[in-house]
């Protein structure tokens, strides 16, 4: 009956914001009573990576964080981002739970690093991508993050065995424009592509600037231009 009570006040404190304003809802255990009333999920985390060598994790430990929602609503708290199952994870009560639907979320920053999910238009909710926005703008330049796990290695004669191991995959960016699914970028030739309704402009700036669309930098000095156009 308190859980209700508790969850009721929650609920009403925080319509007004949404209808009228943002709202900062201070704590992670907000965002769980938010998911519990919208979706019925927990979303508890019950993965044990113990014999894995390496990390799954962006970082290890739970980050500064905040979560806004597409009704603007923020939840403030830590939170730290398992690229390896592509989840979110937060503690409430030292349980650690994942957002168990994404679909909710408009963005969520982790130390001064933003994350937003896109999921294309029919799939279910668990079939999109977390994505690392490096610019934001009318297109939205994107990396995804990757780790893979390594099967374990048996002992051999003369060779050790080795345990299961996380390793890092190279990035892939991305771009986004208006509501689309992100277009992943494969070479110069597809970043013209995706850019057509300034292809001149961009094929211009790319030759002249010696465009590596594998370099990180130089694909946000492009997309700010392009922005900027």
């Amino acid at each position: 009956m308190r859980i209700m009570k508790h969850l009721l006040i929650t609920m009403f404190a925080l319509l007004p914001g949404i209808l009228f304003s943002q709202v900062v809802v201070q704590g992670m255990d907000e965002l769980l009573y938010y998911e519990r009333l919208n979706y019925f999920q927990e979303g508890i985390v019950k993965n044990s990576y113990n014999g894995i060598s390496g990390s799954p994790y962006l970082n290890d430990d739970f980050r500064k964080a905040e979560v806004r929602t597409k009704e603007d609503v923020s939840y403030i708290g830590e939170l730290r981002y398992n690229i390896f199952k592509d989840e979110m994870e937060y503690k409430v009560n030292g349980i650690v739970y994942w957002i168990s639907n994404p679909l909710i979320i408009d963005y969520i920053k982790i130390d001064n690093e933003t994350f937003m999910y896109f999921c294309k238009e029919g799939m279910d909710s668990d079939k999109g991508c977390y994505f690392k926005a490096l610019v934001t703008g009318n297109c939205k330049l994107l990396v995804k993050k990757g780790i893979i796990l390594q099967d374990a290695v048996p002992p051999k004669p003369y060779q050790e065995a080795k345990p299961a191991e996380f390793v890092k995959h190279k990035d892939s960016y991305f771009l986004q424009k208006s509501n689309a699914y992100p277009q992943r970028i494969a070479n110069k030739k597809s970043i013209i592509k995706i850019l057509s309704d300034k292809s001149t402009e961009i094929s211009k700036f790319i030759k002249t600037n010696k465009i590596n669309s594998n370099k990180e930098d130089n694909l946000i000095d492009l997309i700010n231009y392009y922005n900027s156009l």
